[in-house]
């Protein structure tokens, strides 16, 4: 009987995995969209728009006239839902939806959205309130909110109308809103914004902050790159990633070494294992958090990381990230105690100690 229930729960994953794979592969927009938007994790989300990217599918910025709550299909692109902003909540969302269902006339610019949205003489925004009173028992204000509107200026729902978001926020933070500063990334800032700084980079910290991934490029789009699935194991390979944290570790002999933890284009975080003295020590001045780095060296499949012959820190005038000081952390005296096998790793044969044993 056991044998029987076992081999029918076989039969049915077989069969879901099979026409899920079918679904993947006949319908690969479609698919993606549906599991954009049965996921909640950002993890799940970022690498399925990293495989769509693959198939050569367009990922669109969130749009305050186009865009939905989830995820959708625009074109031939995956449109950004604005549910994945940071900062706008389950009330925005169903005040922003029921004023797009009412008054289907689209904004024309910011200013035409924001007089519309918070002219508490709008029998639109009345009506919507009203409800939200009726629904809540509470004498609850308009959700609209400051912070709200810069999340939408900064994740680039206003792209259409000023694609420089510095610009548009400093209209509406100084003209609008008549104040002095205002909150960036969590970060405040004075106003005004210094415009011509609005450039690359920092377009895409923004939409990493505000929507936990890169829509309108990767910053590794410029830079070698390897895609580490298709290696085989201990294949050499040369690519590119973005620094997420450093430690010293141990191997199974005792010896220690630097480990980088690092996530490549796919959004993944891999680990890449520093076994050279000198290059470790000159590593362990220069290298910062959220830095692109260079790194040539051997595939372990088995450990999810890269064995490096070197490691390269691009040069500043190509790094189209904002890098910040990291602290290094000493895990050697507590992988000795306490770890055998996950975070130890083998020591490849020619590669040098970092205390010459």
């Amino acid at each position: 009987m056991d044998k029987h229930v076992n081999k029918s729960h076989s039969f049915a994953y077989a069969t879901i995995g099979f026409k899920t794979a079918q679904l993947s592969c006949h319908y690969p927009l479609e698919f993606a969209v549906a599991n954009c938007t049965v996921n909640e994790e950002t993890e799940k989300i970022v690498a399925t728009l990293s495989q769509a990217r693959k198939r050569k599918i367009a990922i669109l910025p969130p749009d305050i006239n186009y865009s939905k709550t989830g995820f959708t299909i625009d074109g031939n692109g995956i449109r950004y839902g604005l549910k994945a902003i940071k900062g706008v909540g389950a009330a925005v969302l169903s005040f922003i939806n029921g004023y797009k269902a009412i008054d289907k006339i689209p904004f024309k610019d910011f200013d035409d959205y924001y007089t519309r949205v918070h002219d508490t003489n709008n029998l639109v925004v009345a009506k919507l309130i009203g409800d939200m009173r009726l629904e809540s028992g509470k004498n609850s204000p308009n959700p609209m909110k400051k912070d709200v509107d810069v999340s939408l200026i900064l994740s680039g729902a206003f792209d259409f109308c000023e694609p420089n978001r510095y610009k548009l926020l400093n209209h509406f933070i100084m003209d609008i809103k008549r104040e002095k500063e205002v909150s960036i990334m969590g970060e405040k800032k004075p106003v005004p914004l210094n415009e011509p700084d609005y450039k690359r980079k920092i377009k895409l910290a923004l939409e990493k902050f505000y929507m936990g991934s890169y829509i309108s490029e990767h910053p590794l789009d410029t830079f070698p790159y390897a895609d580490f699935d298709s290696c085989q194991e201990n294949e050499k390979i040369k690519t590119t990633g973005i620094v997420a944290a450093v430690a010293m570790k141990t191997t199974k002999k005792g010896k220690s070494f630097m480990n980088i933890k690092f996530k490549m284009k796919d959004d993944v975080e891999r680990s890449i294992n520093v076994f050279d003295e000198k290059l470790a020590q000159s590593l362990h001045q220069d290298i910062k958090k959220n830095q692109i780095i260079i790194v040539e060296g051997s595939v372990s499949k088995q450990f999810n990381n890269i064995n490096a012959k070197t490691v390269k820190i691009a040069v500043a005038s190509k790094q189209t990230t904002i890098s910040e000081d990291i602290e290094i952390e000493d895990k050697t005296t507590s992988e000795l105690a306490i770890d055998n096998s996950l975070f130890m790793a083998q020591e490849p044969a020619g590669f040098k100690n970092i205390f010459g044993n």
